[in-house]
């Protein structure tokens, strides 16, 4: 649940505005084959599918220690979709189950 974390903590710190209240829905389906956490906001839009040029190493020894967290997310799910519908950024991680 590492993702997870990482994901929201980007929500609370770049996608709100600190003065006002805000908050997020997430929800976990237990699939036959996968995990699904989906993570609603009305926070800014915001896509955190990023396809990264440096590895997680290079950035994290340039000191790009925002896109570090994001880049970890990114390579731990078997696939990340995000959309920005209704005034909301809907994120789906999905993980494969192993036998």
């Amino acid at each position: 649940m590492l993702c997870c974390e990482e994901l929201m903590y980007n929500l609370v710190q770049f996608g709100t505005d600190k003065h006002k209240d805000s908050s997020f829905d997430i929800r976990l389906s237990d699939l036959e084959d996968r995990f699904e956490v989906r993570i609603k906001d009305a926070g800014k839009p915001f896509n955190p599918v990023i396809r990264f040029e440096k590895t997680a190493a290079q950035a994290y020894t340039d000191g790009e220690s925002m896109q570090l967290g994001l880049q970890i997310v990114n390579n731990m799910c078997d696939e990340i979709r995000h959309k920005f519908m209704f005034g909301l950024n809907v994120t789906t991680l999905s993980f494969k189950k192993t036998s």
